[in-house]
Formats: C-alpha cells, structure tokens, sequence
C-alpha cells in the first residue's frame, strides 16, 4: 500500500540545564527530547504544527515551535516518517486525543530510563504485558508461552494498546510517541515491529533515535 503522507519525528539535543544534567548525571545521551511535527498540518493560516510534550506540561498542539527548528538548526535531527492515509489519520487521531485531554507529564516512568539496560529489562514491563494482553482480549487461551503468542500476533498488542491509550493517565515524550505509532501503524510498516516490541514506559529520547537510526537512517537536518 501506498505511503504518501509523512510525519517528522524531531529529536532535540540538550538546551536547558535541567537537560544537561540529566544528559550528563543520568546518561541519557546525545538527544534529550522528542517530538512530532506534521509540516503540512493546516489550521487558520497557520500551517505546521508540533505535537510535543514538555517536562512540567501536558500534552499540547503548538504552532510556535517550528520557529526554534529553523533558529536553532544545530539543536535538532529529523526523521520523515511515510504512512498511508488509514495510518495517518489514527496517529494523527491518537495525538489529537491526548492533547485533548490534556494527558500530563510522566514523571514516575522517567526514573527507568536512569537503570542500566540489564535492569530494565528484567524488572520493567511495558503497558502491556504479554499475560495481561491475553487476559484482557481471551484470544490467546491461558497457555504459558502467552509472549511468544503475542510475538506472533501483534495485531492483539495493538488492539489492546488501543484501549489503553484511551485511558493512559501520563506520558513523557518518547513513550507517547512510541505508543501512538503503536496504535496507528500496520503490521507491514517498516517501524512496527520496533514500537510493538519497544518498552515504552522507559525507552529514552535518545535510545528511540538509535533504534530508528537503525532501521530508516540516516537522520536528516535542517537548513543552517
């Protein structure tokens, strides 16, 4: 299927002090934040919009911060997303929801991304569990191997992600874009098995960048 629309996934290098000490006490890297930024996104006679949230605030729709892309080039990288019209439409869709109701910052998850790696993934499970994700759908039976059933049927992931994103009570700016192209990608995207599989509630700006690097690298600039 076609993908003709296109998202740009925005990743920003440290600004603030507040940034540089988490960039520097707690290792989390080159790149601090990250957020969305649909260029083409009309509304009045504004026309591109950012889909970001800050730590300190909720979730919001902003037209103003484009403006820091193009003075501030060196500060940011991009990757350009293509989805088809079904996918964009519901990333586009799950976003709207969120600023809607106003979804605030996640500060609890946050302190995962400080763990070491082995840590995490021993003691940290995403938002959907494999054996909460059989539960909840009844397809899966209540075999053991629930994960590697839920391996083979990702399309239940996304279904019950779904549901929860619906109710997520707070966010921080790589897991709500992580969760959101959960929701929104088909199976045969590029990207989805990287989002289905990703623990979000501790996956770091900068580690989400290395893994897209990975799979649709290089990263692009803006315009000095």
């Amino acid at each position: 299927m076609q993908r003709g629309q296109s998202v740009r996934l925005m990743f920003r290098k440290a600004m603030f002090k507040t940034d540089k000490f988490l960039q520097y006490a707690c290792g989390f890297g080159e790149y601090i934040h990250c957020e969305i930024y649909i260029p083409t996104m009309k509304c009045g006679n504004e026309v591109g919009f950012t889909f970001t949230n800050f730590s300190g605030d909720s979730m919001k729709l902003r037209s103003d911060i484009k403006n820091s892309y193009y003075n501030s080039p060196a500060l940011y990288t991009f990757f350009e997303v293509f989805m088809n019209d079904a996918e964009y439409d519901q990333f586009i869709s799950q976003n709207m929801s969120l600023v809607q109701r106003g979804v605030p910052y996640n500060y609890a998850d946050c302190v995962f991304m400080a763990l070491p790696m082995g840590l995490r993934k021993v003691f940290i499970q995403d938002s959907l569990p494999a054996a909460t994700i059989a539960k909840a759908t009844g397809a899966l039976g209540n075999g053991h191997n629930a994960a590697t059933q839920v391996r083979a049927r990702p399309e239940i992931n996304k279904k019950v992600c779904e549901d929860k994103l619906e109710h997520v009570t707070s966010l921080f700016c790589s897991q709500s874009i992580i969760l959101t192209l959960r929701v929104a990608l088909q199976k045969d995207h590029v990207l989805f098995p990287l989002v289905t599989e990703a623990t979000a509630r501790c996956t770091s700006p900068n580690e989400f960048f290395v893994s897209l690097k990975s799979l649709i690298g290089p990263e692009q600039t803006l315009p000095a």
